[in-house]
């Protein structure tokens, strides 16, 4: 599901990269732990982009803000790795809260 993820993602079908991203986590604990980091990553900006567009704004926010609080954690082990990442899903998170100038200060 990983790689159907990215793709919908990248082609702009965030309802099929949500669902593709839900399923993707339902097969816990069978997949593998560095696509949870890209899986992680896609699902946050894909639920940020529907808090933006959907009537179910909330149920996004908070999905969007759990993969933040992942790479959070994650950035502590390896800043290199993941900061670059952590800062594009708190620009998002920032925008979507109508915090325009917080959002450009993280890109």
């Amino acid at each position: 599901y990983c790689n159907r993820l990215f793709a919908a993602y990248f082609f702009g079908r965030y309802d099929e990269a949500a669902e593709l991203a839900q399923r993707y986590r339902n097969l816990s604990p069978y997949h593998a732990p560095t696509h949870d980091i890209f899986h992680t990553f896609y699902e946050g900006l894909t639920a940020f982009k529907l808090a933006r567009t959907s009537e179910d704004s909330l149920r996004w926010m908070e999905l969007g803000t759990k993969s933040v609080e992942s790479y959070q954690d994650w950035v502590n082990h390896s800043s290199w790795n993941f900061k670059n990442k952590l800062s594009l899903l708190e620009a998002e998170l920032y925008f979507c809260k109508g915090e325009i100038i917080k959002a450009k200060k993280k890109i």
